[in-house]
């Protein structure tokens, strides 16, 4: 469906391309809206804009995301998945604009996790010294949470698994971990099973077959 002239109007004032909020358009084909947020510098305030479309229906994020950045290859731009509120509830949303950094998604939504007295540059920075092993791609983030897929997956996923735990303990405490906790009460496993280890390891087999990690802090 192509742009309405209002949709023209807001990708010229946002400063896109018409050909990204083109593709955009088709992918999603719901309204495009304007996104933008800061973060506070040294000395003044970093500002991004870009697109931004309301998923009305709980689509799959994270495929969506796929696709706009196959479309989206040549270009600067890049779209990633988030949650926005809405009255009571949250909504998915996807995001599309120019990030510098990999992880720049993380400033503009100020991920981070209190309660692990981890702030949002503790969070990159950790991100990033994985991508230095690795290489991963940023599909999604909020306040609370991150969204990664592996291109190359770490050489020790079993280690790997245990620094997430370490990092994101939800990851398994309110992940794998509940999963693992279902298995021994149907007796699908034996009931002296280390619930801990057994749901680190349905998170070594989630990484390996799904080549995807879901890190939040509740």
């Amino acid at each position: 469906m192509p742009l309405t002239a209002q949709e023209k109007e807001l990708v010229a004032t946002v400063g896109c391309p018409v050909e990204v909020g083109e593709i955009v358009r088709t992918v999603l084909d719901h309204p495009l809206e304007r996104f933008i947020s800061s973060v506070e510098g040294d000395e003044t305030a970093v500002i991004v804009t870009g697109l931004s479309v309301t998923l009305v229906e709980r689509d799959e994020a994270s495929k969506l995301v796929g696709q706009l950045n196959e479309k989206l290859a040549g270009h600067a731009y890049r779209a990633f998945w988030t949650r926005r509120d809405k009255g009571r509830r949250q909504q998915d949303e996807i995001v599309v604009f120019q990030p510098l950094l990999p992880f720049d998604l993380l400033l503009f939504l100020h991920t981070q996790a209190p309660n692990y007295d981890l702030d949002t540059q503790a969070i990159i920075a950790r991100l990033t010294g994985w991508a230095e092993h690795f290489e991963i791609d940023l599909i999604g983030a909020g306040s609370d949470f991150v969204d990664l897929s592996f291109r190359t997956l770490p050489e020790d996923v079993e280690a790997f698994a245990r620094e997430v735990y370490e990092f994101c303990p939800d990851t398994v405490e309110q992940g794998t971990g509940i999963a693992a906790e279902m298995l021994i009460e149907h007796g699908s496993v034996d009931e002296d099973t280390d619930i801990e280890e057994l749901g680190l390891e349905m998170l070594v087999r989630s990484i390996q077959t799904e080549k995807s990690l879901f890190l939040w802090w509740d």
